[in-house]
């Protein structure tokens, strides 16, 4: 639950930071959604902001300082994103990967234990080109909006940077397959993350019609959470 809160709070601090910088009309709809109703959902942000700190109460103190953690690194990424733009893919992807995996840290697993660091590794490479791969969709849009990305500061390489961050993802869980690190299982799942974005990234022009991309690369980083689900 708490998780469920802080990301939708962070999500939302994010669009609504977006909707007070860009001075002219937004060139997609999230960022006008969040411009025309911006009263609303900064209260709504609010509000359920303060349910997240009403929910602190449930949790180990171990969780809390994992959350700090999250929370400083969030916080540069929402405040200074244009600033270390070079940079805000990475972050991002880094908090994406370490709330993925503060259950299992929590739980006892240490994280510099060779097989928990490539798991990590591997799921933080998959954030990181799903985050590229929208860079490089949004461009034209960032770039009108005055955003600033890893994409617009070299965009004659950006397609050869996504390959690059493949590459690297491929030989990690090569070595994962080898070392027999993971289940069979897992690492199927991640194998199918892995090649569904690469799918979009393929088909991301036919896909940019109503961020028909959007929903299919983010939804990719939904399976984990519906496996541990079921």
């Amino acid at each position: 639950m708490l998780l469920a809160t802080s990301t939708w709070v962070i999500y939302n601090a994010d669009r609504l930071i977006d909707a007070i910088r860009i001075q002219s009309v937004p060139q997609t709809k999230r960022h006008l959604f969040f411009q025309k109703y911006f009263d609303h959902l900064f209260i709504l942000t609010l509000l359920v902001a303060l349910l997240s700190l009403t929910l602190l109460s449930s949790v180990s103190l171990l969780v809390i300082k994992w959350g700090v953690l999250v929370f400083f690194i969030t916080g540069l990424i929402l405040l200074f994103g244009n600033q270390i733009y070079p940079l805000k893919e990475m972050l991002i992807a880094l908090v994406y990967s370490i709330s993925l995996f503060i259950p299992s840290w929590i739980g006892g697993t240490d994280f510099f234990a060779y097989r928990s660091l490539f798991l990590f590794i591997s799921f933080f490479l998959l954030a990181l080109q799903n985050l590229i791969l929208f860079s490089l969709v949004e461009s034209s849009q960032d770039r009108s909006m005055g955003f600033k990305s890893i994409v617009l500061k070299t965009p004659q390489k950006a397609k050869v940077l996504f390959a690059v961050v493949f590459f690297l993802w491929f030989l990690v869980i090569a070595i994962m397959f080898f070392l027999s690190i993971p289940k069979l299982s897992l690492w199927i799942i991640i194998v199918s993350m892995g090649l569904a974005l690469q799918i979009v990234f393929y088909f991301r022009e036919r896909l940019s019609e109503r961020e028909v991309y959007r929903y299919l690369a983010d939804g990719v980083f939904l399976i984990p959470g519906l496996i541990l689900i079921g």
